[in-house]
């Protein structure tokens, strides 16, 4: 009854939704993942949409746009580096390393730049599962279902490719493309959950002062400067 009981909050209906979805596309998505050896791809990837969110906000464009487009950014990226040769998986390494670290530097400049505070929001970039709207979660369920749709149309070309990629480049299939087409599918997977709401709303709750620095009034600009030097002069104390 208490089990049942939990479908009466819609939070935890756009949660069990969300989940399945998750749940539905992680599956093949992350077999090929480990099966192509691209693990540290994707969590790159995940981690490429924290600038691209900051960067959208701080230019004042819709957050979606930054979100997904600098996962796509990110894909374009590692799909340029040719697959299946001597020395392809150390360069593969070492571009994604350095788009991580890019992207990791990128954000936390972004995020500086439009005034937020940088205390855990490492922390706070994943948001809340239980805070997914219902269009977030159909949203979800629409990506889930797109990656797993390319992953059936392209399963054997994507297999071939994956287990022997000159064999199958000889045999005339388009290994650049599939290897592309794949780092797109798994990007938007990874990243399926748009959570900047969700961020820059935990964000407000836990420095209720970022109203003020956002303010137009003297007054709070004035109170919200006076905390943000309050917070820079804890942060050099705890650092000495």
């Amino acid at each position: 009854a208490d089990v049942v009981g939990l479908f009466d909050f819609p939070f935890m209906v756009h949660a069990l939704a969300a989940g399945t979805a998750v749940a539905l596309a992680a599956g093949p998505v992350g077999w090929f993942m480990v099966l192509r050896r691209q693990t540290f791809a994707g969590h790159t990837l995940s981690v490429i949409s924290f600038p691209g969110a900051a960067g959208a906000a701080l230019a004042g464009l819709p957050l979606g746009v930054g979100y997904f487009g600098a996962c796509a950014a990110g894909a374009l990226a590692l799909g340029g580096i040719r697959r299946g040769d001597d020395g392809a998986e150390a360069r593969e390494s070492a571009a994604t390393g350095t788009i991580q670290a890019l992207a990791l530097a990128l954000g936390l400049l972004f995020v500086s730049l439009y005034h937020g505070l940088l205390n855990g929001v490492s922390g706070l970039l994943f948001g809340t599962f239980l805070g997914i709207t219902a269009a977030q979660a159909t949203l979800l369920a629409l990506i889930a279902l797109a990656a797993i749709t390319v992953l059936v149309v392209c399963w054997r070309p994507l297999v071939f490719a994956s287990v022997d990629t000159e064999v199958a480049r000889a045999r005339g299939v388009p290994v650049r493309v599939l290897s592309l087409g794949y780092l797109l599918v798994l990007g938007l997977t990874v990243n399926g959950v748009d959570v900047v709401a969700l961020v820059d709303a935990e964000l407000r709750r836990r420095h209720p002062e970022l109203a003020l620095i956002r303010s137009d009034a003297v007054g709070d600009l004035r109170a919200g400067w006076a905390t943000v030097k309050r917070s820079w002069a804890t942060t050099m104390r705890r650092a000495a």
